[in-house]
């Protein structure tokens, strides 16, 4: 049995899960998969750095990552690093207009 840790709160959402992979995606635009990738690290670098769980200044270290192991990085650092699910999706939104 699957059990809901509640992590995401009011966030949990299919639409709100699909806007997330929609950002994530979104850093792709105009550029080469590698300069991408690099750009969604970076992302969530930042991302972390917001953890209420002693992380957020931790040597903790991510490669480049595609879209799907952007949105599976992001479910961790906002479940287990304690970031807010709503501050992080904001967060991301500002970082898509960045770019």
């Amino acid at each position: 049995m699957i059990r809901d840790s509640g992590q995401f709160g009011s966030f949990d959402g299919l639409d709100n899960r699909k806007d997330v992979m929609a950002i994530l995606s979104r850093l792709s635009r105009g550029v080469p998969e590698s300069v991408a990738c690099l750009r969604r690290r970076d992302v969530l670098r930042r991302l972390m750095a917001l953890s209420k769980t002693g992380f957020a200044g931790s040597p903790v270290d991510l490669g480049p990552l595609s879209t799907v192991e952007a949105y599976f990085a992001f479910t961790a650092i906002t479940g287990c690093l304690g970031v807010s699910a709503e501050e992080a999706a904001i967060q991301l939104e500002r970082e898509v207009r960045y770019y």
